[in-house]
């Protein structure tokens, strides 16, 4: 492999590392959201209120669907990082 091409990899391998830990950010702040609606689902179940009742439970499928798509983000760069 010519050294040039080498720099090139080497380059696109840091890129990736890179990507991977701002992936890992973003996939810790989304279970933190996932931890803080699950508490207010559980508070609003406990008010009986259902307006608040609905607004948790959007809440919390918004913050499931975020983490489903964050953590596919992430096992597919560490796939192709192998």
């Amino acid at each position: 492999m010519s050294a040039v091409r080498e720099e090139v990899v080497s380059c696109l391998a840091e890129q990736a590392w890179k990507h991977l830990g701002e992936l890992e950010s973003l996939h810790r702040i989304v279970q933190q959201n996932h931890e803080r609606v699950i508490r207010s689902l559980d508070q609003a179940a406990l008010a009986a209120d259902r307006t608040e009742l609905r607004v948790a439970w959007n809440q919390y499928r918004a913050v499931v669907a975020d983490l489903g798509r964050v953590t596919e983000d992430i096992e597919s760069l560490r796939l192709t990082l192998g």
